[in-house]
């Protein structure tokens, strides 16, 4: 019996085995440092204050803010409580909590705009019975989607378009799809 160094055939399979695993274990590293970082330079811009005082985080809370007035003043004029003013209100609900509890920029910026898609719904039901106050709470909710979205939508647009880039080829396209990166979470 041959000793294993002396084994040509057994050093080579365990050699091509390596490789095998050390190229997507290693560039999905490399890949997944790569986007992390895209995703760093996103947040450290959008957490920077502005000379307002304004970052993605108190901007949000203020869209949080006037989201939660308009959901409790839809509340107060629709006493009837329909199957679809509960749906909308339900699914405002849950994105304003959704929104609330992201820690990270991006994922922030993304739970707003589910946000504001889901309080523009909720408006449209209702709006037709409209008081002045329910108005000026959507107007403030406009007002935090226009300054979000002339603020962080050109930094954001350049995370997406980097992260793009790194797994726009083969193999980190591959690679990407085994390691989670690019999907639907961010």
């Amino acid at each position: 019996m041959k000793i294993f160094s002396e084994n040509r055939t057994l050093g080579t399979i365990v050699l091509v085995v390596v490789a095998l695993l050390a190229i997507p274990i290693l560039g999905g590293l490399g890949l997944k440092i790569a986007e992390r970082a895209a995703a760093r330079e996103f947040a450290s811009i959008a957490a920077k204050p502005d000379q307002h005082g304004n970052e993605i985080f108190t901007d949000t809370d203020d869209l949080i803010v006037a989201a939660r007035a308009v959901l409790s003043e839809g509340k107060r004029l629709s006493q009837d409580g329909a199957g679809e003013f509960t749906a909308r209100a339900e699914a405002l609900e849950k994105a304003i909590n959704a929104c609330t509890r992201e820690k990270d920029a991006i994922g922030r910026y993304l739970a707003s705009e589910a946000l504001i898609l889901s309080e523009k719904q909720f408006y449209n039901l209702i709006r037709t019975g409209a008081s002045d106050e329910l108005n000026a709470f959507h107007s403030e909710v406009t007002s935090c989607e226009s300054r979000m979205d002339r603020t962080y939508r050109a930094e954001y647009s350049d995370y997406i378009n980097k992260r793009a880039e790194l797994i726009s080829a083969w193999p980190a396209s591959s690679l990407a799809k085994l390691y989670n990166i690019g999907g639907a979470e961010k």
